[in-house]
């Protein structure tokens, strides 16, 4: 096994014990004479070459190479430790995590089948496609959004209400909810997910949730944010100090890493919003697997 490993193990007369000599590169190498101060290292590195050529695939490596750096790890891991969910369920993810999922684009590779999705003739029916972007799952992808923002603002109305708050879901803001006589907003973009108003202390809080394919994630993002940004700036001049919040799940459960930290904002407190991080986690994979065998049931598929 070592020399298979390129470890040498030595004996070193002058303390009496065998040690482990471990090549990092052309011109450093370790030594351990503890066994398990080795194993430690050895396993810590060979983790790491594993994950870097994980990454390096061009498509099995994809997701994870996108998300590293953005996501919550914890959080997108809970359906692992979810006995509610079925074994296919889980299959699911984590064949849609590798990009694995029978889509056309994939089955072209091996049967020279068309690319295209046999459901709404995009070009390329992709993992992403199917789970995000196919015009005629489009009800199925509102739903799984709607059911995240329902679950959010359950909990955000709760943690307020006791306070002056005003909590707005789904609908459009104008500038007279803040007092002013102003007809509109300049802005076009004024309908967010959640608008969460303090009158006392004179804040507003944009929410908006997003559940994008997770490679995305960090694009998506930065678009929601930048979306809202100039509307935020309106409601400053109103005289309420405004804060933007974006919640991103991927559809298949990964997590954003201000997830949790955007939750706190809106006043939630740390147990709660870790638990609801993944909740809404396992709630993008059950959506995400609904429309995956509806999917298959159309086309015929087991």
């Amino acid at each position: 096994m070592c020399v298979r490993e390129n470890v040498q193990l030595r004996y070193r007369e002058r303390d009496k014990v065998y040690v482990f000599v471990l090549q990092v590169d052309d011109d450093i190498s370790l030594q351990f004479s503890d066994p398990k101060t080795f194993y430690v290292q050895f396993k810590e590195m060979k983790m790491t070459q594993f994950q870097e050529k994980w990454q390096s695939m061009s498509s099995q490596g994809r997701v994870a190479r996108e998300i590293s750096g953005c996501a919550d790890y914890r959080s997108s891991a809970a359906f692992l430790g979810n006995h509610k969910l079925s074994d296919d369920q889980r299959s699911f993810v984590c064949r849609g995590r590798l990009q694995l999922l029978q889509c056309n684009s994939l089955l072209h590779l091996y049967y020279g089948v068309p690319k295209q999705c046999k459901l709404c003739d995009f070009p390329y029916d992709t993992a992403s496609h199917l789970l995000n972007g196919c015009a005629k799952q489009k009800n199925l992808y509102q739903q799984r959004h709607d059911r995240i923002v329902e679950l959010v603002h359950l909990k955000i109305k709760s943690v307020n209400s006791k306070r002056n708050t005003h909590v707005i879901k789904d609908s459009s803001i104008t500038p007279q909810v803040f007092g002013s006589q102003q007809p509109h907003f300049q802005n076009p973009h004024t309908r967010p997910d959640m608008t969460v108003i303090d009158r006392d202390a004179k804040t507003a809080m944009i929410i908006e949730i997003s559940v994008p394919f997770d490679a995305h994630m960090s694009i998506t993002y930065e678009q929601k944010y930048q979306k809202y940004f100039p509307l935020s700036l309106e409601i400053n001049e109103l005289g309420y100090s405004t804060k933007i919040v974006v919640l991103i799940v991927g559809s298949l459960g990964f997590v954003h890493s201000r997830f949790s930290s955007g939750l706190k904002l809106c006043g939630i407190s740390r147990a709660e919003a870790k638990f609801l991080a993944s909740y809404c986690s396992i709630s993008a994979i059950i959506g995400s697997h609904r429309a995956w065998k509806l999917r298959c049931k159309q086309l015929g598929h087991n």
